[in-house]
This record gives C-alpha cells, sequence and structure tokens, in this order.
C-alpha cells in the first residue's frame, strides 16, 4: 500500500535518526498541543534525543503517534495540565505557532521552576486588549482602540475611532473573527463574526492601519531580543486580511530595519518578557512602524519550521527547545539566505484532486510542497487561515531566486474543483425539512464530517465547535465554527447560546459528550443531559450502573489509591485490564498478568488520566463484537450487532466490522443485554455505539456511549439499512420524522464489510496518493484519512489508519475480497525521513 521514495536533500530541517530508548529515563518535554501545527517540534525534540510527552484534548491527532507519551489533556485545561505532571519531573514545557497553550505553558513551567515568561505575561500577550493597553502606557506606536460587548457599545467604539475600522476577537489567531468594517450597516455581521471564534463577550474595535505589514521572528536570550528574521506579509486585504505568502528576508532599507527592530525590543519590554520566542507584527505606514499584535510563541504558518531555518540556517525549533529545558543556548548568525512560502487557494466548490504536486517538488530549490486538504472536501471563502488549500516553500541564495522558486512551483499546480453551483433550494420549510434552522455539531474531525454534510443537506446551517488550531477537515465543510474547547462544557454551552442553535449532535466522538449535554440542559433541545453524558465518559460510574441494574459486565474493583491494587487483583484475578476511568477508546487501556505489571500499569493509566481515577477489571476471553443502535422517543429503533476483526499480531484493535455478526443465538442474547444497559444508562433520543464481549456462552457489556460508533461504522450501518445513517442522527436531533425516514430505508439482503486501511511497515511522509479512477456500485465508501505532507508511522492504534473502504456482496466472504480489490488500488508514496 506504500511505496517509499528517496528523501529531497534540499529540506532545511530534516530528522537525524535517534535511539529514543537509550534516553528511556530522561524527564521528557512536555509539548502542548499535537495537532500537524506541533508535529515539527515533536520531530525536533527526537532529533535532539529528548524524549516527548504530548497533551491534546483530540486523541486522534498526527502528534499522539509520534510522541513518546501522550496524554488526553487539553492544552488549555491548566487543572488537568498540573494534574497530570504534579508527581513528575519534566524537562521542559512548550508550543509552536498557536495562542492557545500560552497561559497554562507560564502555569505549568511556574509550578515546575522551569523557564517559561511569566502568567502575567502570558496574560498579557494572549489578550489584545491587554496587549494596548501595555503598549500605550510604554508610549509605543499603536492602533487606536476601544472594547465592545454589544451592539450599541460597538456604534459608540465606531465613533470614536472612525470609518473605515477593524473588528476582532481579543483572544484569537490565524485571522479568525478578523473583519474590516466600512459603513454603520456591516457592524451586526462584524459583531457576530468575531465574536464566533472567541472564548470572550467582547471584541476589539481598532483604527484601520494603512501601509505595508511585516512581522519579526524574535528569541529572547538572556534578556537580549534576538530578530532571527524579518518577513514581508502578502495577504487578501480587506475585508478579513488572510496571508497568502511570507518572505525572508523583509525587502527594508536599513533605516526601517532598524525601527522595525526597534519597535519589537520596546513592545515585548512593555510586557515584561525576558526569555523564549516572539512574534511581532507591524505595519509600516508613513509615520514609521506601528505595532499591529504581538505573541509570546513561534510563528505558525510554517514560517518558524520551514521559512526561517530556510532564510537563516538557523534551527528555531531546536533553540527553543533547549532553552525550554533550560539548556544555555547561543542564537547563531544568520547564513543570510532567503525563503519565501506561498498558499494555495482555489474558487468554492468541491475539491477534486490536485495535479502537478511531484513536478512542483522537482523545482530547483523547492523545499516542501504540502497539501493541507483532501478530496471530497468543500472549498470555502477564505475567511481565515483554514481556507488555505496548501503551501510551497523555497529557498535560495536572495529574495528574487527564492521568490522564483516559490511561485514557479506554485504555478505548476493545478487544483481540479467541481464548480457546480448547488440546485437553489426551495424557500420555506415546506423544501428542505431542516431550512432556516442551526445545528451545532460537537466535533469537526473526519468523525464528524459525514454528520456536517448531512445536516447540510437536510437544509440547516452546521455551525461545529472544536479548537481549530491544526485545521481540523470539518471547517472546511462547515458553515460555521466556533473555536472553544471541548473538555469545557459550560463555556460551550454559553457558546451555543450566544449563537443560537435549534439543535446540537456529533458522531464517532466521546470527548465532547459532556459539551453535548450541556447544550441540551441550557437550551433545552433534543438529546442526552449532562448526567447522562458523564455516564458514558467515566467507565468507573458506568459500570457501577450497569452492575446495580445486574446488566453483565466484567467483574471490577475502582482503585481510590495504590494500595488498593493487590485486594483488587485478589478480587478480579489475573490476567486482568487496567484502565483509566476517563479515558475513551484504547487509551489508558493496559492488559496486565502479574502483579509487576499491574503496578506499572496503574502508573501509566493515572498519568494518562485528568483525575486519576482507575478501574481493574476481569480480563475475559473471548469473541469481542459490537452493535450500534438507535433510541428515538424511549424506543429502541433498531440494534444492529456487528462483527469485530481484530489487527493482526495481537493488537487489541479493530480494524473492520462487519454484517451478519454469523451468529443467530449470540446475537438475540445481544439484543437483550443491549436494552438493559441502554435502559441503565437512561440513554434516549441519541444513536448507541456498544461494544461487546462473548465469553462462556454469556455477553458481557464492556462498555457504551451515546453516539454512533467510529472507524466506518456509520458508513456501514447506511449500507446494511439502505439510509444515510449521519441523516438519521441529523434527524434524531433535529427531531424530524426519524420513524418515517427509518420506515422509507431499503434494506440490503446480503452482507456488508467496512475495512480500515493500515500499514503497519510504512514509515515517512506522503507524497502522493493512488486512488481507483472509478468505485464500482458495490463500493459504497473510500475515504482517505492521509495525504501528501502527512506522516506515517507504522500502526499501533486507531489513529494510524490511513482510510476506510465498504463494501456490500452476497455473502461475508464476498465482502472480503472486494474490500481487499480496492485495497489494492490504493497506494501510498513515501519519502522516508
Amino acid at each position: 500500500m506504500t511505496s517509499p521514495e528517496s528523501p529531497s536533500a534540499t529540506v532545511p530541517v530534516t530528522d537525524a535518526v535517534t535511539n529514543r530508548d537509550a534516553d528511556a529515563n530522561r524527564p521528557p518535554v512536555l509539548i502542548l498541543g499535537g495537532s500537524a501545527l506541533q508535529v515539527p517540534m515533536i520531530r525536533a525534540a527526537r532529533r535532539l534525543g529528548m524524549r516527548t510527552l504530548v497533551v491534546d484534548a483530540n486523541p486522534n491527532v498526527p502528534g499522539a503517534v509520534l510522541a513518546d507519551e501522550f496524554a488526553s489533556v487539553s492544552t488549555t485545561d491548566v487543572d488537568g495540565l498540573l494534574a497530570l505532571t504534579r508527581d513528575r519531573e519534566l524537562a521542559g514545557v512548550t508550543s509552536v505557532g498557536t495562542d492557545r497553550p500560552v497561559r497554562a505553558i507560564a502555569a505549568v513551567a511556574r509550578a515546575h521552576g522551569l523557564p517559561a515568561v511569566s502568567p502575567e505575561t502570558a496574560a498579557a500577550c494572549t489578550d489584545k486588549a491587554l496587549m494596548l493597553q501595555a503598549v500605550a502606557q510604554a508610549g509605543i506606536p499603536h492602533p487606536r482602540f476601544a472594547l465592545a460587548s454589544d451592539l450599541d457599545e460597538l456604534r459608540a467604539a465606531v465613533a470614536q475611532l472612525g470609518l473605515p475600522c477593524i473588528v476582532k476577537p481579543l483572544d484569537s489567531s490565524g485571522s479568525r473573527g478578523v473583519v474590516q468594517v466600512n459603513t454603520e450597516a456591516d457592524l451586526p455581521g462584524a459583531l457576530d463574526y468575531a465574536l464566533a471564534p472567541s472564548q470572550e463577550s467582547a471584541v476589539i474595535v481598532e483604527e484601520l492601519l494603512v501601509g505595508r505589514e511585516i512581522s519579526c521572528e524574535v528569541l529572547c536570550v538572556n534578556d537580549v531580543y534576538h530578530v532571527l528574521a524579518t518577513t514581508d506579509k502578502d495577504t487578501t486585504g480587506s475585508p478579513h486580511f488572510i496571508e497568502t505568502g511570507h518572505t525572508q528576508p523583509a525587502d527594508l532599507d536599513a533605516d526601517t530595519l532598524a525601527a522595525a527592530h526597534g519597535l519589537v525590543a520596546r513592545c515585548l519590554a512593555a510586557v515584561d518578557m525576558h526569555l523564549g520566542p516572539a512574534h511581532v507584527e507591524m505595519m509600516l505606514t508613513d509615520a514609521g512602524p506601528v505595532l499591529i499584535e504581538f505573541g509570546c510563541r513561534m510563528a505558525g504558518d510554517f514560517v518558524s519550521s520551514h521559512v526561517v531555518p530556510g532564510s537563516t540556517g538557523i534551527d528555531f525549533l531546536g533553540l527553543v527547545l533547549r532553552q525550554a529545558c533550560g539548556d544555555r543556548i547561543e542564537v547563531p548568525p544568520s547564513s543570510g539566505r532567503a525563503a519565501a512560502i506561498r498558499f494555495l487557494t482555489a474558487p468554492e466548490g468541491v475539491l477534486r484532486a490536485f495535479h502537478g504536486l511531484d513536478r512542483a517538488r522537482g523545482v530547483e530549490g523547492v523545499d516542501a510542497v504540502i497539501t493541507l486538504a483532501q478530496p471530497g472536501e468543500t472549498i470555502t471563502p477564505l475567511h481565515s487561515s483554514t481556507d488555505r488549500l496548501g503551501v510551497v516553500v523555497a529557498s535560495g541564495p536572495d529574495r528574487a531566486s527564492a521568490i522564483t522558486a516559490c511561485e514557479q512551483a506554485r504555478d505548476l499546480i493545478t487544483i481540479e474543483v467541481d464548480q457546480a453551483a448547488p440546485a437553489p433550494r426551495p424557500a420555506g420549510r415546506s423544501g428542505l425539512p431542516a431550512q432556516g434552522r442551526r445545528v451545532l455539531i460537537i466535533g469537526a474531525g473526519r468523525g464528524q464530517l459525514g454528520l456536517i454534510r448531512a445536516v447540510k443537506r437536510l437544509g440547516a446551517t452546521a455551525v461545529v465547535a472544536s479548537l481549530t488550531a491544526g485545521s481540523p477537515p470539518g471547517l472546511k465543510e462547515a458553515d460555521e465554527a466556533i473555536d472553544v474547547d471541548l473538555l469545557d462544557p459550560d463555556e460551550v454551552a454559553r457558546q451555543a447560546r450566544r449563537v443560537g442553535v435549534d439543535a446540537v449532535a456529533t458522531s464517532c466522538l466521546d470527548t465532547g459528550l459532556e459539551a453535548l449535554g450541556a447544550v441540551v440542559e441550557e437550551l433545552d433541545l433534543r438529546g442526552i443531559d449532562r448526567a447522562r453524558a458523564r455516564l458514558c465518559m467515566d467507565k468507573s460510574a458506568m459500570k457501577r450502573r450497569l452492575a446495580q441494574c445486574e446488566v453483565p459486565t466484567a467483574p471490577f474493583r475502582e482503585l481510590t489509591s495504590p494500595d488498593d491494587l493487590a485486594a483488587a487483583l485478589d478480587e478480579v484475578g489475573l490476567p486482568a485490564m487496567v484502565k483509566a476511568a476517563d479515558l475513551q477508546g484504547s487509551s489508558g487501556v493496559f492488559k496486565v498478568s502479574s502483579p509487576a505489571q499491574a503496578r506499572e500499569a496503574l502508573h501509566r493509566a493515572r498519568d494518562l488520566s485528568r483525575h486519576g481515577t482507575v478501574i481493574v477489571e476481569r480480563f475475559l476471553d473471548g469473541r469481542e463484537f459490537g452493535a450500534q443502535a438507535l433510541v428515538h422517543d424511549g424506543e429502541l429503533l433498531h440494534i444492529t450487532v456487528h462483527g469485530d476483526d481484530l489487527a493482526d499480531g495481537g493488537l487489541p484493535i479493530p480494524v473492520g466490522h462487519h454484517v451478519p455478526a454469523d451468529d443467530a443465538e449470540l446475537e438475540a442474547q445481544a439484543r437483550q443485554v443491549i436494552g438493559a444497559a441502554v435502559r441503565a444508562l437512561g440513554l434516549d433520543n441519541c444513536a448507541v455505539n456498544i461494544d461487546l464481549m462473548a465469553c462462556d456462552g454469556k455477553v458481557y457489556v464492556i462498555e457504551l456511549t451515546a453516539r454512533a460508533g467510529a472507524n466506518g461504522l456509520p458508513e456501514l450501518m447506511s449500507a446494511v439499512h439502505g439510509v444515510n445513517y449521519y441523516e438519521l442522527v441529523a434527524r434524531e436531533a433535529l427531531d424530524l420524522d426519524v420513524v418515517g425516514a427509518w420506515a422509507r430505508r431499503a434494506p440490503w439482503s446480503g452482507a456488508a464489510l467496512g475495512m480500515m486501511l493500515t500499514d503497519p511497515d510504512a514509515h515517512g511522509v506522503v507524497t502522493a496518493v493512488t486512488v481507483p479512477a472509478d468505485l464500482p456500485e458495490w463500493a459504497v465508501d473510500l475515504s482517505l484519512f492521509r495525504g501528501p505532507g502527512d506522516r506515517i508511522d507504522g500502526f499501533t492504534s486507531s489513529n494510524d489508519c490511513l482510510g476506510q473502504v465498504v463494501v456490500r456482496g452476497a455473502d461475508l466472504e464476498q465482502c472480503r475480497r472486494r474490500a481487499q480489490q480496492i485495497a489494492s488500488q490504493v497506494e501510498f508514496n513515501l519519502e522516508e525521513a
């Protein structure tokens, strides 16, 4: 399935081969975030021989599989991060390219006595109002500004500052929520637009600066501000100012360069910054440089990871990592080269394919060509940096050669887009059933794409709630996005009330279930409440409820301290399962065969858990399988039992599902147990995913949760029942004739199978993907989760799946042949690192 290629010699920074096991006892560096934005830093740490502990609220981020250790903790959850690291030593703490974790970095560093900016400096650098107040007190040139929390205050601010002006969030980045306002009629829309990605209740209004925009990439060492590179910016201009390219060094005369560097020093001194990276944006006006904003973190947009090394030869990521770990560092002189980056964009429509990527990579001087979208995704207008489709990076001895190489490569790439306009929607509710309604979708990952599309097909507005750093794929498909931490249910509920939604739903995701329940309660919507959501997310509470209601489940014991472990093992026996109670999927789950293994597993599970709660349960040696169900107004509309295919090599990871499960007696017993489990947890008006085990002639519930299953299960249900399963989930949330839609289904009389695409031996960066030109009618779905520019590192968890294929056939044997036939036509070409 994968085909390696020789690595390019022009990439400015490459990973050295390191023996990571040699430093197994070394304290890890904590990296906040595991999205694609953080992957270069994780690789840089590996290259330097550092161990990494990566945290992210989303367990499916690419950094999870690159890290030595991973924990599902939000990068803004200070209490959770302190609990995770309280009883262990850290080498350092850092992140790259985003403001969101900056305050958490400062708090964790202070608790561990590690180098970082102070919490006060972190606050001033992540709140635009505090930032501008600090520079105003220091007499630094800055735009005039005012705050506004409602339309009246916004009108008053505009009366003070004049039109045109800029309205933007207090706490966002990447141009999200930033808009130029030209007339008073634009003010209501601008207020809503700026508040949407923000967790604050106010926006900032600034005078419009006119001039040329640049930025400075800075590293502060021993109170000295080293400007590593000065960057020319290309943007779309009004109204959203999306960056379309960067060039280093900026084309400036000596006096202007000195003035810009002087502004950097004054700004960072104004917030008492003494060490670490900074990214300072300014406008070169007729009166000289004027601050736009700055952050005490490295630049995103591949500037820190690709452009700075390309133009200066300086290992920016390595210096920041070493400084965060307390190493003495010196900033080397620049190589005096130049580098350029240009972003790929296309008109609105549906992305069909990229053409010319290999030709672009072959241009002399090109360091990287990276795509940020996959075929099948909807291309939306450029409103933020997440709407861009890819990047080209090049370097050379001077600006002209770097720009020429970069733009020549960019121009060799064509983006095939289906620009066919959708049929006009009929006016009124008599046309599309959800016309005019707004659905909040919890999550914006690949598991929510089908739900987003189903909501839009029903005529509703799809509003996704998710952290937007790393550009999850749902951002491009949704109509609107709220930048919010799903592990903060109260904030999600507050944002839902602010933007106004008529329904809330999710699929394939446990992380945001409590947030979903909070929205249901706050707005009195259809779905599970917060208490039921907590039961689904807490294995210990779930097991207690199942046991109380006499639902068969593996005997278990909750551990309140390590001293309870021996008694627990005596009660449940060996082998046993040790599980972090508040994590989902296989995260924090360990099979143990001895007391020593159990002690080690307990320590690891407690470290991974946000709350430190661990359970020990009897290991059931039997057949693992599962089921999908839909509960509507207290009745189980269906229970579909499916077989699970596990990974080779003893890994207990499902890599496929099939219907029928091929054991009628087992299915009948499973249906009874499932009905009892659903009633025990009080689940209603939702999809349900159930994990089961057949052991010694009895069916046990492992766990269940109030959402559709992941890894191809909604597509498998669609193939089995002849109805779009995501649409059923959306209809349930909207209370739209679910029973009638189910009655109109067209069930398949044969078998159906979903198979995940995996390759345990694949390691490298994807340069191209080959897929079948056409799919036969029995191929229900072929979806790819990795594309050019993505890293593949074997297969150790479901996060490593490369894609999925779902087929139908007369029987399971035919389905397996057909799935393999499609899989054999999918090839990932890799560049080994």
